[in-house]
């Protein structure tokens, strides 16, 4: 799948502003923590309210909403819930208001679920003929825009320093490298939204 950059930035700016303002807020100050994860077709919350992107649209229990052309206040409306990022957590987000309207490309969502789908496969990963898995799994959640926009957190650290194939996933990324956003010297693997890093468990 071929999808222009710039349709792929505006789609991933977009789904970044709906992760934060319909998923994680609510779901902070419903259940205290922004812990997003990955799902077949996008991602989602973890705790309630249950609501998960797949593809181009929001899905609330049986409901499929499209967020192309909406806003992350109307998609809430339609889910039941209120819009608006987590506060007081961290000072940079997505940069997406609420009464923004958003554009999400088909393609280029599908094109995002997908390297989501190479991410939480490379949470699982081999250390000579033992399956390591990191406890608990693969989970993310909104960070600031100079991290990469979110980072996939995982349980424990990787043995011997292993690191998901970086030249087959920044292909697919609109982002570079980027420092360790928890501070170390380690860099992060960014992949449209999402960084992959050897640092220990998030704080929430």
């Amino acid at each position: 799948m071929t999808v222009d950059r710039q349709t792929l930035a505006t789609t991933r700016r977009a789904l970044h502003g709906v992760a934060e303002n319909v998923l994680a807020g609510p779901q902070y100050r419903h259940s205290g923590t922004i812990r997003l994860g990955v799902t077949e077709s996008g991602f989602g919350t973890v705790r309630e309210p249950f609501l998960r992107v797949s593809g181009a649209e929001l899905a609330a229990g049986d409901r499929k909403i499209p967020i192309n052309g909406a806003t992350c206040r109307e998609l809430a409306a339609a889910a039941g819930i209120d819009a608006g990022a987590p506060e007081g957590l961290y000072g940079d987000g997505s940069g997406v208001g609420v009464d923004e309207t958003l554009g999400v490309d088909a393609e280029a969502a599908q094109h995002i679920a997908d390297v989501f789908d190479r991410g939480h496969a490379a949470a699982t990963i081999r250390a000579g003929d033992v399956e390591h898995r990191f406890r608990g799994g693969a989970a993310f959640a909104p960070a600031a825009r100079n991290h990469g926009r979110a980072r996939l957190f995982h349980g424990s650290e990787r043995p011997g320093g292993q690191r998901p194939d970086s030249r087959a996933l920044t292909r697919a990324a609109a982002e570079p490298m980027c420092k360790d956003p928890m501070g170390s010297n380690r860099r992060s693997l960014c992949v449209l939204g999402l960084c992959w890093s050897s640092a220990a468990k998030p704080t929430r």
